[in-house]
């Protein structure tokens, strides 16, 4: 297993190379965010987990996400998006 950084994550994912994000400590992590990288899912994911994103442009909400180590791989993966409902 390897722990690379969120820009060496984002590389690999733009080259579609999965096995080593896959094989990453907080590749799946990274996955599960990227696919909810809306800028409104993003945002309603920051307000059901009190995380303030004024002070942060919605091109770096994905990055910010990530490097919260208070946020749970658990959260995101019981994150229930109000925006499916409608």
């Amino acid at each position: 297993m390897t722990k690379l950084n969120f820009k060496q994550l984002d590389k690999y994912f733009r080259e579609n190379n999965f096995p080593i994000i896959e094989n990453d400590t907080r590749g799946i992590r990274f996955l599960k965010l990227r696919s909810m990288s809306r800028r409104n899912t993003m945002e309603e994911f920051a307000n059901l987990h009190n995380i303030d994103l004024t002070n942060t442009k919605p091109k770096d909400y994905f990055s910010f996400l990530f490097e919260l180590e208070y946020i749970s791989d658990e959260d995101i993966n019981n994150i229930k998006y109000n925006s499916r409902d409608h």
